[in-house]
């Protein structure tokens, strides 16, 4: 697990299903009632391993394709169809939220559900039909902040469209409506009371706002200035469908992204003249990952922003199918098919040529099960201050129960009150997680201890071809005098 994991998964297990519900959570962490509701239950039944807790990531991410495809239906048909299909399927973001303990990928499940819940309701649907959807709504509006808020959304949507058969609205939309505004109002009184604990909520306010750094854009918008407020949408939409395909695409792969959003607009003009109905429902995650953001109660950028924009890679296939129909040519229509194929195919060929897994991969287990073969008694064991959460959940696993927790300074150079304490010691383990850009303070700390004795051995687990080390162990010699 990485640390976001890893401080979810510590909050989970060492507390109690009235303490999940009623507290704040520690070590910063934010997660809806749901999911850690969900997580708790998962860990009761199949004990606290890493699978155990990322089964619920998962089933969502499965679920997630069901209800895309449904989803997708009802908007595209022949080759745009597959084509959306392959690459929603395609996405490295997909692949990555389902394989990590967080609530990411119930997220977007439980937008999806809602999506598809909207598009697919009827006065004419069975008693079973409207009580399963409800109740599964329930269960959706208490996994993700965001779909709580697009329950009043989806509500007032189905009531305007079906409000002339309000005689048939009594015993359809009434139980689900009554059930889903009960899901959403519990979890954001939740989130109120238990999560928007002020410390915390102005920690992630500046760390997404870019005040104390971390990411690569603004999670908020930096003025509502109509102009302003415009560019920062479109640069953050661009952004997000990078980021929803690619994970964190790097600089040469914006161009797809750009042309994945171009693309998309004769899409929603082509979709709201067809459907203005199921568009509108269609296009409410992200209108709400919007407002959410300006209003300033949820940023909408990267991993917490990825549940609003899957409906662009519907509007996508779709652009190019409105192209396509026209035109009413037959070479525009097979290089409009082509290109429907060509950006998951790039996604896949991408992927395979850089070889990195698409998950955030920090292998601490391994690389402790070899330290602990390679103890002798006698050794320290200095570890890096993002590292404690790994050294704590997997050390008792492989044995090794006795270990000197580094402090957190903001700058490298401070560690060094940590390491000159080590000075004089034999044999000194530097055990470290959490290599970053932003921070890259293991390899600060390495220089400092080769500087105070020598290097003796290296055990690492590399991330890919590019040998990028985000777990690893050095034995030192701190007793030579240099």
């Amino acid at each position: 697990m990485y640390l976001d994991e890893l401080a979810s998964a510590k909050n989970i297990e060492t507390r109690n299903y009235y303490q999940l519900a009623t507290e704040s959570l520690d070590f910063n962490q934010v997660a809806p009632i749901g999911f850690l509701l969900t997580e708790k239950t998962f860990i009761s039944i199949f004990g606290t391993t890493d699978y155990a807790h990322r089964f619920l990531p998962w089933l969502a991410s499965i679920l997630s394709i069901f209800l895309f495809w449904q989803i997708s239906r009802q908007f595209l048909t022949g080759v745009y169809l597959y084509s959306a299909l392959l690459l929603f399927c395609s996405s490295v973001s997909l692949i990555f939220l389902g394989s990590s303990a967080k609530h990411y990928s119930g997220e977007l499940a439980a937008v999806l559900f809602l999506v598809w819940a909207g598009l697919n309701f009827s006065p004419n649907k069975t008693q079973g039909w409207y009580w399963s959807v409800g109740m599964l709504g329930v269960l959706c509006s208490l996994l993700s902040f965001p779909a709580a808020v697009m329950v009043p959304g989806v509500l007032a949507l189905l009531y305007f469209k079906h409000k002339s058969e309000r005689h048939t609205l009594m015993n359809s939309y009434l139980p689900i409506a009554f059930l889903w505004l009960l899901g959403a109002s519990l979890n954001l009184i939740y989130g109120k009371y238990a999560v928007a604990d002020r410390q915390v909520f102005t920690l992630m306010h500046d760390y997404w706002q870019q005040k104390s750094g971390g990411t690569s854009g603004e999670g908020f918008p930096p003025s509502l200035n109509p102009l302003q407020l415009l560019a920062w949408i479109v640069k953050n939409t661009v952004g997000l469908i990078g980021a929803f395909l690619f994970l964190e695409p790097p600089r040469p792969l914006f161009a797809l992204s750009l042309t994945s959003f171009l693309c998309s607009l004769p899409g929603v003009v082509y979709a709201v003249k067809r459907k203005a109905f199921s568009t509108s429902v269609l296009l409410l995650p992200y209108l709400v990952g919007i407002a959410l953001a300006v209003f300033e109660f949820y940023p909408w950028i990267h991993r917490v922003g990825r549940y609003s924009i899957w409906p662009f890679l519907i509007l996508f296939p779709m652009g190019l199918m409105a192209i396509d129909q026209w035109l009413k040519r037959n070479v525009v229509s097979k290089i409009m098919k082509v290109l429907s194929f060509a950006l998951p195919a790039m996604i896949l060929l991408i992927v395979v040529v850089v070889g990195q897994p698409p998950i955030i991969f920090q292998p601490a287990e391994p690389v402790l099960k070899e330290l602990k073969k390679a103890m002798e008694p006698g050794d320290v064991i200095y570890v890096y201050t993002k590292g404690r959460y790994a050294m704590e959940r997997y050390g008792p696993k492989v044995g090794i129960d006795h270990w000197m927790p580094g402090n957190y300074y903001p700058e490298a150079s401070a560690y060094k009150k940590d390491l000159n304490e080590l000075r004089g010691k034999k044999r000194v383990w530097f055990f470290y997680t959490q290599w970053t850009q932003e921070q890259p303070f293991p390899d600060s700390i390495r220089v400092y201890l080769e500087s105070m004795g020598k290097q003796q051995k290296v055990i690492s687990k590399p991330q890919g071809k590019g040998g990028q080390q985000v777990a690893a162990a050095y034995l030192y010699d701190l007793s030579i005098t240099k």
